[in-house]
């Protein structure tokens, strides 16, 4: 078991960074040296690549089939449609190249890189009507939304799992019949909710956990019937909440207005959205343990520099993965 920590200077950015004795044990357990770039650099290299939210119109470079593809005509490699991508209709040596030890490595890459076919889009799983997705698994009428899985009737959403009836959300999971939610979890019927969880019938919630028939609130905790932090009798709260006419454009505008004020004025803001987990910093990350330096991480153990991850368990360095191990 390794001990030390090492301070290194990035070869990047030239900014000092430490590597601790939890990160040499991991980089030694997949027989691996470590970084010579720092984290924040590593994720800029990982990234750079990902286009998940543009779609383009194109066609398969097979079978000529019309695509909305993450990649536009101007892509310099060959890309497929799902049918082609899975087929035997091409053969996979036909691009390979001999490597030419007096050539230069990255340039060889760069021309085998060229050359090398990919799927038209990130999408996988059991797919009905949601063509306009990519990171996409397992969904049914989901439109124009990105890194979504296991959902259904989802639109205009980002970073969102599990979920149903809903538009306009970004890191939710388990949401049912909600607009414009972020950072949410398992809410129904609740609209304009930052951070909350297990809401019902609410509207512009934020830090609230466990609650229902609330609005214009934060910070709440197993409530009912509270309007603006102020707690009232069920008719009370259905006349608070229908002076604000929420079916009119200018009633939602002045709502948005005073719940920009509850979350600057009034709201305590904890250091970072992290519940259910063990050990563990970043952002958004619950039912973890041992995360270290991560965000948008969920059902995950042992998993440092990373975004985006869900069921991982001893993986570094990742974004937009899940489902794996030793990573």
């Amino acid at each position: 078991m390794n001990t030390k920590t090492e301070n290194k200077n990035c070869q990047n950015c030239k900014k000092d960074f430490t590597i601790d004795s939890e990160d040499f044990n991991f980089y030694e357990k997949i027989k691996v040296p470590p970084p010579t770039f720092c984290p924040e650099c590593r994720a800029i290299r990982r990234l750079v690549w990902r286009n998940a939210r543009s779609l383009h119109k194109r066609v398969c470079g097979l079978c000529s089939k019309a695509l909305v593809s993450m990649y536009s005509e101007k892509s310099i490699a060959p890309v497929y449609c799902t049918q082609c991508w899975n087929s035997t209709d091409w053969d996979p040596t036909s691009y390979g190249h001999d490597y030419d030890f007096s050539e230069p490595f990255f340039s060889q890459l760069m021309e085998l890189f060229k050359v090398t076919p990919r799927s038209y889009a990130y999408r996988f799983g059991n797919l009905v009507n949601s063509e306009f997705t990519n990171f996409s698994k397992d969904n049914k009428n989901a439109y124009l939304s990105f890194g979504v899985i296991g959902c259904e009737d989802v639109l205009y959403s980002e970073i969102i799992d599990y979920s149903k009836n809903s538009m306009d959300c970004f890191a939710s999971e388990k949401i049912d019949g909600c607009y414009e939610n972020v950072d949410s979890d398992v809410n129904y019927n609740t609209h304009f909710a930052v951070k909350s969880r297990n809401c019902i019938d609410s509207y512009f919630l934020y830090d609230c956990a466990n609650s229902s028939n609330c609005a214009l609130s934060s910070n709440l905790r197993n409530q009912q019937y509270v309007f603006k932090n102020q707690k009232m009798s069920k008719e009370e709260y259905e006349e608070a909440l229908a002076e604000l006419e929420l079916n009119t454009y200018s009633g939602l505008e002045r709502a948005k207005e005073i719940f920009i004020e509850v979350m600057k004025n009034q709201a305590i803001h904890k250091y970072s959205f992290i519940y259910a987990s063990e050990n563990s910093d970043g952002d958004h990350i619950h039912n973890a343990k041992n995360v270290k330096n991560s965000f948008d991480v969920n059902d995950s153990e042992n998993v440092s520099y990373a975004n985006r991850v869900l069921f991982a368990k001893d993986s570094f360095d990742c974004s937009g993965s899940g489902f794996s191990e030793m990573t």
